[in-house]
């Protein structure tokens, strides 16, 4: 018996959040993509820029990884350590082991440090 490998088709992480968040904002962010084709399994990362690995590997990352399916939920206060921007990435795989790389798309969030509770007038 043959199965096809179909390609997944372009790939878009979409979301109704904003660009910037606070550091604190303990809200859940949606971010998501078209369904999950059947034959292949989609993993979710969050990395810190400059931190994003030069290729994903389905297995690896595991201190990053957020989710699996076509969409997730961030609360970025328990997901950023500091200020700065963060890259959520997506990964689609081959559904049997070795987990062939399939591709892959990413979308990058700024998160802001708690603005001053001062007024300096110059």
């Amino acid at each position: 018996m043959t199965f096809p490998i179909v390609t997944p088709g372009q790939c878009s992480i979409t979301t109704d959040s904003s660009d910037q968040i606070c550091i604190i904002d303990d809200k859940n962010h949606k971010y998501s993509t078209e369904s999950t084709p059947g034959q292949v399994n989609q993993r979710w990362w969050v990395f810190k820029q400059g931190e994003v690995p030069e290729n994903l590997e389905y297995n690896g990352n595991a201190d990053s990884k957020v989710g699996d399916g076509s969409n997730i939920n961030i609360k970025w206060n328990e997901w950023a350590e500091n200020s700065g921007t963060y890259v959520i990435m997506t990964g689609y795989f081959g559904k049997k082991s070795p987990y062939v790389f399939q591709g892959s798309c990413q979308k990058q969030v700024v998160i802001v440090d708690v603005p001053l509770n001062t007024i300096t007038v110059t």
